[in-house]
């Protein structure tokens, strides 16, 4: 492993097996009208970009807009991990979860609310 990759690894804010939550204003990037804020989860991988691997937690989960679930089935995509980037999360303190809802979606589904 290069010195540079060594630095960007060790200068990761957050480490695997460590609770974040996704910072608000954050959307999902196959679906732009879908919104990730507050989603919580833990940290399975960081990559040497700081890219994270999130996998959500039960209430994450059982929380997840109806459209968006319907939409990561129908592309087949799985919804019970993500990648995000360090600017996009922060810790998750705990308390309850404040979860940003869609305020419109948008035609790129065939699904409706």
């Amino acid at each position: 492993m290069s010195k540079a990759k060594e630095k960007r690894s060790s200068a990761a804010k957050f480490k695997p097996g460590e609770q974040v939550r996704v910072r608000h204003g954050v959307t999902d990037t196959d679906y732009p009208d879908m919104p990730l804020g507050g989603w919580t989860g833990d940290v399975v991988e960081v990559y040497d970009d700081l890219m994270y691997m999130i996998k959500w937690n039960k209430e994450t989960l059982a929380s997840l807009h109806p459209v968006f679930k319907a939409r990561c089935e129908r592309d087949g995509l799985t919804f019970g991990q993500y990648c995000l980037g360090e600017d996009d999360l922060e810790p998750d303190s705990g308390g309850p979860l404040k979860i940003e809802q869609p305020k419109q979606i948008t035609s790129n589904s065939t699904m409706s609310i």
